[in-house]
């Protein structure tokens, strides 16, 4: 599928809020922000091979992110990928681990 130098290109960062920590909490789900052109089979097989977790199923969404500048007139619009990983009932993901 993909090689270890095209994992680098899939994962960018963890997406924290309230409602991303109650959905967590209650559902055992975690939720990063991905590569735009990442399918939901490539990001599956990264957490189960890099994190050693197994996946349940992968949800995507493609969140419209707009951009002002200094006078309040939209300059661009960022489009960014979340994807939402839903581990199996006894698997969970810690951060902290793989925090430096």
């Amino acid at each position: 599928m993909i090689n270890k130098t095209g994992y680098l290109n899939i994962l960018y960062k963890p997406y924290f809020s309230g409602k991303v920590s109650f959905i967590n909490f209650k559902n055992n789900v975690v939720v990063f922000i991905v590569n735009r052109y990442v399918n939901k089979l490539q990001i599956s097989c990264f957490f189960k091979n890099v994190f050693k977790v197994k996946v349940l199923k992968v949800r995507t969404l493609l969140f419209k992110c707009r951009v002002f500048n200094k006078k309040k007139k939209l300059t661009r619009v960022n489009i960014i990928k979340k994807a939402y990983i839903i581990l199996k009932k006894d698997h969970n993901f810690d951060f902290s681990r793989y925090l430096e």
